[in-house]
C-alpha cells in the first residue's frame, strides 16, 4: 500500500489536491510488487495477482519458503464482473 501510494504521489508531481486524479494514479499501480512483477489492480480496487506454490524447507535451523512454481496468473477478485465501477 506504501509503495502504491507513493508511486500515486509521485505520478502527480506531490499534488494530491485534486481527488479523481490521485484515485486514477492509485489505481494505475505504476510500480513493480516485492515478488519483482508489474502490479496491476482491478477496476473494483483489488489486486489482479499471481499465485506462487511454495515448498517449506526446514532442512536448516530456521524453516524457509521456497518458491516453485506459478499455479495462477492474471488472478482477479471472482467479483470483479458484478462491480459496478
Amino acid at each position: 500500500m506504501v509503495t502504491q501510494l507513493k508511486a500515486a504521489v509521485d505520478e502527480l508531481g506531490g499534488n494530491t489536491k485534486e481527488a479523481a486524479k490521485l484515485s486514477a494514479a492509485l489505481r494505475k499501480a505504476a510500480y513493480r510488487s516485492v515478488r519483482g512483477v508489474q502490479y496491476r489492480i482491478g477496476k473494483n480496487g483489488f489486486p489482479v495477482d499471481r499465485f506462487v506454490a511454495v515448498e517449506v524447507d526446514g532442512s536448516g535451523p530456521v524453516w524457509s519458503l521456497k518458491s516453485k512454481e506459478v499455479v495462477l496468473e492474471g488472478t482477479a477478485d471472482p467479483h470483479l464482473a458484478a462491480c459496478p465501477l
